[in-house]
Parts: C-alpha cells; structure tokens; sequence
C-alpha cells in the first residue's frame, strides 16, 4: 500500500468518526445526560444546574433554569422510579428558536424530520411554525418545535418510549370512555 493510500484511508476514517451518526443511531444527550440510562439526581443537579425533589409516582422530579450558550429556559427533568432518565423538557422564548436550532445542528448533524407550517391564535394572527426532529438509539426523540403552547415560547423535548408509554398510560386513565357515559 502506498503512503498516499495510507493517509488517504487514514483521512477516511478520522472523517467517519467525526460524523454524525445515522438516523436512529446516533447518541443523543443534553449535557451528558442520556435519556433511557441510569441517572441520579445529583447528575441532573450537577449537568443542568437544577433542584430535584419527589414527585409523581415516586419519580424524581428537577426544576429550575438552565442556560445553553445565549438561551435561557425553563427545565423539567424526570427520573424513574427505577433510576433511568425519562425526560428533559426545555421552554424557552421564541426569539432564541433558531439559536436553538443551529446548536443542536451543530451537535447531532442535520435533523431526521423538519416540518414547517403555520398556526393561528385566536384572534386570527398566523405565526409561522417548524418541529424538527431528531432520533436516536434505544427510540430517543428530540423535539424542537417552534410554537410551544403559545406564540412567543419554544420547547425542547428531548424524551425515550418509557416516557411515552407512562403519558399514554395517564392520558388513558383519565380520559371519557364509552362506559362512563
């Protein structure tokens, strides 16, 4: 093998291991902290810069504010009973939506879903709208959407299917069915 094949495959191999990883492979975290792994409160405490107390169902549940770079939000992390991170939700101003955006770009490569749009409120005003979507292993999602409840707030979400499984399972216990009527 010449010196050029060498450095040539050499090249090819630090620039695929300094790509981003494929759709559903890639590893996805928000400060180290990984959604489906064991985690306790003092490794949110410590990434995020949040407290934590006990909450529904015996989860752990972390609250404060977080800043990523210029952005400040509001955060909301879940612990399981059983120790594994189930969620951590982020709301922030709709003016640092992009600044957003082009971090998480930056970090995880180009997104697997970009969806744009528009919403109304109720007053008529239309206001543009984009969820994008990254995935990753072990199911992991992360939701960036634009118009989070209301026009001027983000939100970040950044969650596994052991947190979709439990919100199906609360939405279902409180919701109207036939036999209730």
């Amino acid at each position: 093998m010449s010196p050029r094949s060498v450095v040539a495959a050499v090249t090819l191999f630090c620039l695929a291991l300094a790509a981003p990883a494929q759709a559903g492979e890639r590893g996805l975290d928000l400060r180290g902290l990984v959604v489906g792994a064991p985690t306790t409160t003092e490794d949110v405490s410590r990434a995020l810069g949040v407290r934590c107390g006990v909450g529904y169902r015996n989860a752990q549940v972390c609250n404060g504010q977080v800043s990523f770079g210029p952005v400040s939000a509001d955060v909301n992390a879940v612990i399981s009973p059983t120790g594994a991170l189930r969620r951590i939700a982020l709301t922030f101003s709709s003016s640092s939506f992009e600044d957003m955006e082009d971090g998480l770009q930056k970090k995880f490569g180009k997104p697997d879903e970009a969806q744009d749009s528009q919403v109304q409120n109720r007053f008529g005003a239309r206001f543009d709208q984009r969820i994008v979507v990254w995935r990753g292993a072990g199911g992991a999602l992360m939701t960036l959407t634009q118009r989070a409840g209301t026009f001027d707030k983000s939100s970040l979400l950044f969650d596994g299917p052991e947190d979709r499984a439990h919100l199906r399972s609360i939405q279902e216990s409180v919701s109207v069915k036939p036999s209730d009527l």
